[in-house]
């Protein structure tokens, strides 16, 4: 059972010692926001950790953000100091205009409720160490009624509730990866916990009686964030860590991001690892040729077709039956993908993709049509006839509500501007010709993404 040795409350702010040893204090930094510190030595910086390297899996991408090992964060995650206590001590707890924070002075567990009662937040367990006493974590209630989301960029979720997440960089950008991790989540009931740190972490939401959550961190420094939406808890974030940009209206709508210039469909078995059912009735599998570009050279999977070699899109090395092989089992035939649509492969064009989203009648705000490492944007044999590929996707887009932009990781101005060669690339040709006026660009030395607008 948990247990204070010692207590006090005093100057707005509650600070207390825990049974075994660990150091910590909790008080208000804005009317709907409690801060939560705790570690071993008492001393309370209000400074981030950050580990001195992080071991990301690169995946044989040698761009991956900080997969040198060489850390530096420049932007600490707080926008600026919230070591400032807010509110009133009282006799119970301490106390907001908005909310009261009840304090238990013999365990350390507390609860947060409004004015009429109503309880937001409850702690009923103090922060713990791990046997190795590296990193401490928390654990709250749960019910079954509560949902819970965020983590930053968790692919394939959405709902949190009965999954655990990563928050770390594991450099997947398919379902089950993380790519950018966020130590902050909301629930849907009342409350959201924002965790100052860089380190990893895992969050536990799987179990309906409690989640348990953990960074690689030595101390715990949190925030409770409290309101009875989501829209006033993540407003509770940008108080913290900033606002957002202002960013333009397509954006807040889904996007579409793939290289429909460099991948090939095989038709296959409907029982083949990672097949997809198409428009024609038939299932068929995404591969892309070996390209150093695309740091696809050591994946498994290889097969050959019209003399190149090739790797599946998506990594899997499950069984793969083709429709028609050669004697060697390779397949005999395939389609490449395009923008357009112009070589008898409309349903594997990126302007199919734009009629199904609109059949479907989902909401479709932005595309990436080249999205890929080794993409480029047209099949003609001339730098001219290409960017006019580009011109023609671009105007259907824009037809259809949809705006453009490109992935590049290469010169974006060309080496001679008379005598332009085809697979270089020239963004103000792209912009003006191309109808193309945003571009992501791939990552830059240790991790920078540069995005112009």
């Amino acid at each position: 059972m948990d247990q204070l040795t010692n207590f006090k409350n005093a100057h707005r702010k509650i600070k207390f010692t825990t049974k075994d040893g660990l150091k910590g204090q909790l008080f208000f930094v804005q009317a709907n926001i409690v801060r939560v510190m705790v570690n071993s030595t008492g001393n309370f910086n209000g400074q981030a950790t950050i580990p001195k390297a992080v071991d990301i899996p690169t995946l044989g991408d040698e761009t991956v953000a900080s997969g040198s090992g060489a850390q530096k964060v420049g932007t600490p995650l707080l926008t600026q100091d919230f070591l400032t206590a807010h509110g009133e001590s009282s006799k119970t707890g301490l106390n907001t205009d908005q909310f009261h924070l009840e304090f238990d002075q013999t365990s350390g567990h507390f609860t947060i409720n409004d004015e009429t009662g109503k309880v937001y937040f409850k702690q009923n367990r103090m922060p713990t160490r791990n046997k190795e006493k590296t990193h401490l974590s928390l654990r709250l209630p749960s019910t079954p009624e509560t949902y819970y989301f965020g983590g930053g960029m968790q692919n394939g979720k959405y709902s949190l509730k009965g999954k655990e997440i990563a928050i770390e960089n594991t450099n997947r950008w398919t379902d089950g990866g993380v790519t950018s991790p966020e130590p902050f989540f909301f629930t849907t009931s009342g409350y959201g916990i924002l965790f100052n740190t860089f380190t990893k972490g895992r969050y536990d939401f799987s179990d309906p009686r409690f989640i348990q959550l953990t960074h690689e961190d030595p101390q715990l420094d949190y925030f409770v964030i409290l309101g009875e939406t989501p829209a006033k808890l993540i407003h509770g974030y940008h108080k913290l860590t900033g606002l957002p940009p202002l960013n333009p209206l397509y954006s807040f709508y889904p996007a579409h991001l793939n290289a429909y210039n460099r991948d090939y469909w095989f038709p296959v078995s409907p029982d083949s690892d990672g097949a997809i059912q198409f428009p024609d009735g038939k299932t068929y599998k995404e591969y892309q040729p070996l390209n150093p570009k695309s740091f696809n050279t050591e994946r498994p999977g290889k097969i050959s077709f019209e003399g190149q070699t090739m790797v599946p899109n998506v990594y899997g090395t499950g069984h793969v039956s083709f429709t028609t092989v050669d004697e060697q089992g390779d397949p005999v035939s395939g389609v490449w993908e395009s923008l357009n649509g112009e070589n008898k492969n409309y349903q594997f064009s990126a302007r199919a993709i734009i009629d199904r989203y609109h059949q479907k009648q989902l909401p479709l705000g932005w595309f990436l049509p080249n999205d890929g490492y080794g993409a480029g944007y047209g099949q003609t044999d001339s730098f001219a006839g290409d960017l006019q590929n580009l011109s023609q996707f671009s105007k259907y887009a824009h037809e259809h509500g949809v705006a453009t932009g490109l992935w590049t990781q290469e010169q974006l101005v060309p080496p001679n501007a008379q005598n332009i060669q085809k697979g270089e690339r020239n963004l103000a040709a792209e912009a003006k010709v191309g109808g193309f006026l945003q571009l992501k660009q791939m990552w830059l030395g240790l991790g920078l993404g540069t995005h112009l607008g």
